[in-house]
């Protein structure tokens, strides 16, 4: 389940950021088609982040046991589980107050609703810097030398 989780989190980071892209545009620009294209991404983007903290959850048991191996790498996964839930609660509120409010985000309702869209990214982008600790702690073009110098491609094929 760790490589499912792996594989799915990239979706809903890439559609709930677009997602909030639409909506400032939207908003702000009176545009309904950016507005609508907004609402089905944040619809898709939440429904990712939900599979994403399902198959994290899953892959959890399996995680600790290899992250018990690592300075700090439990506290690591439950700040990463934390902000996971906070990020996936965030987006739930943003997708109620949008489909419940929609007539009513005028100013500073309008307002409040993209502060805290801008918090969901921040609390995203926390969540995918934890979860990337996780996946590649000396970063990715580490891996790969060591990996190479091993004869072996970055993920251990």
């Amino acid at each position: 389940m760790v490589k499912s989780h792996l594989m799915l989190v990239h979706f809903p980071i890439a559609l709930l950021f677009v997602a909030v892209v639409f909506e400032v545009i939207g908003h702000l620009r009176g545009r309904e088609d950016f507005q609508k294209a907004g609402l089905y991404t944040l619809l898709a983007g939440f429904a990712g982040a939900v599979l994403a903290a399902f198959t994290g959850k899953v892959a959890e048991e399996s995680l600790e046991r290899f992250l018990t191996r690592r300075p700090g790498g439990p506290a690591l996964l439950e700040a990463h589980e934390i902000a996971a839930y906070a990020t996936v609660g965030i987006f739930a509120a943003i997708l109620l107050w949008r489909t419940l409010g929609r007539r009513t985000l005028r100013g500073s309702v309008l307002v409040a609703y993209l502060l805290l869209a801008a918090v969901g990214l921040g609390s995203l982008g926390v969540t995918g810097f934890l979860g990337g600790e996780m996946a590649h702690p000396q970063g990715r073009g580490a891996q790969a030398q060591a990996a190479a110098a091993m004869g072996r491609d970055a993920d251990g094929d």
